[in-house]
């Protein structure tokens, strides 16, 4: 297996894994993403210690942006967890992956200026999906 598709495959497995967790903390939407967010910087200081950080040619108003939408994503995201039942997490976070399935796909969409018959079929096997699944 590629090795890029086997980081994604253990990226997919801990992003699934770690709002179930979060699910159980019993912490209010706010106050687990801000706990989230610490934890991620203690995790990442090692890291970025032994790798350095580079910012060479770096475009602030990107990165300033991707920050604001994952942060108040992860805001949004921890809210419902907080207040969802253990069984309706698996539902919430299916349709939340479906959404985020279709942005880059709609960005790709946007880029190509094409829409084929397979990312058509695809976009409506993905609504089927979210219904049957929901």
């Amino acid at each position: 297996m590629d090795n890029l598709i086997l980081k994604m495959v253990v990226a997919g497995v801990l992003f699934g894994i770690w709002p179930l967790l979060m699910n159980k903390s019993g912490l209010t939407g706010v106050t687990s993403a801000f706990i989230y967010s610490i934890f991620i910087l203690l995790f990442m200081l090692p890291i970025v210690m032994k790798e350095g950080i580079i910012m060479t040619g770096a475009n602030w108003w990107f990165i300033i942006v991707a920050t604001f939408c994952g942060s108040m994503g992860l805001l949004v995201f921890n809210g419902a967890l907080a207040k969802t039942t253990p069984e309706g997490v698996s539902r919430l976070i299916f349709i939340m992956l479906i959404v985020q399935m279709a942005i880059p796909a709609i960005y790709y969409l946007i880029v190509n200026g094409q829409v084929t018959l397979k990312m058509g079929m695809g976009f409506i096997a993905a609504a089927i999906a979210a219904i049957l699944l929901t």
